[in-house]
């Protein structure tokens, strides 16, 4: 389970370093495909670890706290962090 955690985010590594360089918009089309693929390995690969490592009366509560963590301080300070380096480096 930990490999396939670490191929999948070496894999968004990759993924975003490639639309780092893109020119053309269009081109970022076929990497998307990666994109499904990584974060629902990535993702069960967490709930997996997270079931192995927590007693089974609180596996719940702990995949809200992921989820919670995840989707809104990790999306949310990542949103923001990004539109600070949009507003400083530019488009």
């Amino acid at each position: 389970m930990l490999r396939v955690l670490y191929i999948g985010l070496a894999c968004n590594t990759m993924r975003y370093l490639y639309i780092s360089y893109l020119k053309n918009a269009w081109t970022v089309l076929p990497m998307e495909v990666l994109q499904g693929v990584t974060h629902a390995s990535v993702w069960a690969a967490c709930i997996s670890f997270l079931s192995a490592a927590v007693p089974p009366a609180l596996r719940t509560s702990a995949q809200g706290i992921l989820q919670g963590l995840h989707l809104g301080l990790g999306r949310g300070c990542g949103a923001m962090v990004g539109g600070v380096f949009v507003n400083y480096f530019g488009n």
